[in-house]
């Protein structure tokens, strides 16, 4: 799909696969996280015979349409990393439950901060479609906490120096109005524990 640490460490675990077991793997990322160089790069290798494939849904939605091609061709697609979007004829999904994991992280925020103040929530890309989740549980468990509320939320940070960037941008213009902060993507994790 792209290049992230998190499909790095996927390839890592891929290549542990081919040394236990002795099976060859062809590895490939796309330089963009767009369905439609993920959809095209597939399909290039759909045409060269490959019979399996895992792959991380670019969008949980427009995946399944790619899915369901390599299907009617009697190839086979696991998603890993996003669950595509129900229909999906992926044979199953491997990834973190991501709402859930969203949900606790806050409310492990939210009990830090004494349950009262404010929190910048931070997110990472706006196309992966576990963002849209994670703000989701995000926004749903602060709606549980009536002295807890998102004074701003960030986003689109796939690089880590776009990320401290940012984040030493909201700091500086929200001062002390933040209580908390949450950051559910790799990149801006990582960032803002350097900022």
């Amino acid at each position: 799909l792209m290049a992230h640490p998190y499909v790095t460490l996927v390839q890592k675990g891929v290549e542990g696969f081919e040394k236990d077991t002795g099976t060859d793997v062809y590895k490939t990322s796309g330089t963009a996280p767009t369905q439609d160089e993920e959809s095209a790069n597939v399909e290039a290798l759909s045409t060269k015979g490959y019979k399996g494939f895992a792959i991380f849904p670019a969008d949980a939605a427009g995946a399944n349409g790619l899915f369901a091609e390599l299907q009617k061709r009697g190839q086979f697609v696991v998603a890993y990393g996003a669950e595509p979007v129900a229909g999906t004829t992926a044979s199953f999904t491997v990834a973190t439950d991501i709402p859930r994991a969203a949900k606790q992280a806050c409310e492990e925020l939210i009990r830090a901060m004494g349950d009262h103040g404010a929190i910048l929530n931070v997110l990472e890309s706006v196309t992966d479609p576990n963002t849209k989740k994670r703000d989701e549980g995000i926004k749903e468990v602060v709606a549980q906490h009536p002295n807890v509320h998102i004074e701003q939320t960030i986003s689109d940070m796939m690089q880590q120096t776009d990320a401290v960037g940012k984040i030493q941008s909201a700091l500086a213009s929200l001062g002390d109005k933040v209580d908390g902060i949450i950051t559910t993507g790799y990149n801006p994790t990582v960032a803002a524990v350097s900022v």
